[in-house]
């Protein structure tokens, strides 16, 4: 009885016993190209109000100004509707020049480019290169300098019966992949 016990147990264990198969699973990360640009601030105002302005001209800094995002290098390209119209006050010329704005760009404040090279040039209806890198950064950030012309550029452009003249034009930011 002990044997038969012994051989049934032997017998039940070994049947446990057997070898094992598997499958395969091909894993497969697919990457796209992601290029994102966000402007964070819409409206700019360059503000000629005194007589040393209109002499030497009006800069202002918008700190991060644009948020983009890049898994590759990238160019980002700047460029203006055309040149900058009034809002229809008689007697007054009818643009200022786009290219007396220059688009100044820079490292923003947070979260900037390590390797990146920038550029300043005046707008144009023509995409010009504000930024490029040859490798993505996730979520960067740049600042962004307008400045307006000096050298009394812009005399004899504002009506004197009115608080202000306002010269208008869209720009244009464009991320593209390098």
């Amino acid at each position: 009885m002990k044997n038969a016990v012994l051989i049934t147990l032997v017998l039940f264990l070994g049947g446990a016993i057997t070898a094992q198969t598997g499958s395969a699973v091909t894993l497969n990360i697919n990457l796209h190209p992601i290029q994102t640009l966000k402007v964070n601030t819409t409206e700019v105002d360059l503000v000629y109000d005194t007589a040393a302005k209109y002499e030497s001209g009006v800069d202002v800094l918008q700190p991060d100004h644009l948020t983009v995002s890049g898994t590759a290098g990238m160019v980002i390209t700047v460029k203006s509707d055309g040149h900058l119209m009034h809002s229809g006050a008689v007697g007054l010329p009818d643009v200022i020049a786009a290219n007396t704005i220059q688009v100044a760009a820079s490292a923003g404040t947070t979260n900037a480019f390590s390797n990146a090279t920038y550029a300043m040039p005046f707008l144009s209806s023509e995409e010009a290169i504000i930024l490029s890198n040859s490798k993505g950064g996730g979520v960067r950030n740049i600042s962004i300098t307008y400045k307006g012309a000096g050298a009394n550029t812009y005399n004899n452009m504002a009506l004197a019966s009115k608080v202000q003249t306002v010269f208008k034009t869209q720009v244009t930011y464009t991320v593209t992949a390098q």
